[in-house]
């Protein structure tokens, strides 16, 4: 609701300001919340109350940030670790089975420094079935990363990545390409996290 009546607000203005400040109260409160909850199933709950969607089996750790309501799909059985930043300004897609690391984050915005107005552009982030992106690593806008692909710890995603490679580097180049087809269930069955 309120993300529809900022997009309607003028550019400048009082009233936008106050609605963006509001925005972000509301949404440090959901962060908040969803981080001092320790039930699983709460968790999922707040999720979707503010427009996510989340799979069956999902394991939400604590110190998650996201950075908007909305915009986030995660499917059965995907874990994401603690202390995660989770940049939902635009969508991103994450498929099942898939494990994301301590200190993760997954960028969907950024500035143009090549814009005299240093303005704000991005692109969704799409995370296909059973990858695994180990701890400190980054993934950047637009980015696809492909079925049962390997991100390398500290690995800086900067480009898309193609199905069954294992990367690692800034920026992550391929390293090999995975030769066992992932045919695994992540499922941790944990009521708390």
């Amino acid at each position: 609701m309120l993300k529809k009546i900022y997009y309607k607000l003028p550019q400048d203005g009082i009233f936008r300001k106050y609605i963006i400040q509001i925005y972000l109260i509301l949404l440090q409160l959901f962060n908040f919340t969803l981080n001092l909850t320790p039930f699983l199933s709460i968790k999922k709950i707040l999720c979707i109350i503010v427009g996510m969607k989340i799979g069956k089996n999902v394991n939400l750790c604590g110190g998650i940030r996201f950075l908007a309501f909305g915009n986030f799909e995660i499917g059965d059985f995907s874990i994401i670790n603690r202390n995660c930043l989770i940049d939902n300004r635009e969508k991103i897609t994450i498929g099942k089975n898939v494990s994301v690391a301590t200190g993760v984050s997954i960028f969907t915005k950024g500035h143009d420094i090549e814009d005299v107005n240093f303005c704000m552009n991005g692109a969704p982030v799409s995370i296909e079935d059973c990858a695994c992106i180990y701890a400190s690593s980054l993934v950047m806008p637009g980015v696809n990363i492909g079925f049962g692909s390997v991100i390398y710890p500290g690995s800086i995603v900067t480009k898309s990545v193609e199905r069954m490679t294992v990367v690692a580097g800034n920026p992550a180049k391929m390293i090999k390409k995975r030769i066992a087809v992932p045919g695994y269930s992540l499922s941790s069955n944990f009521w708390y996290s």
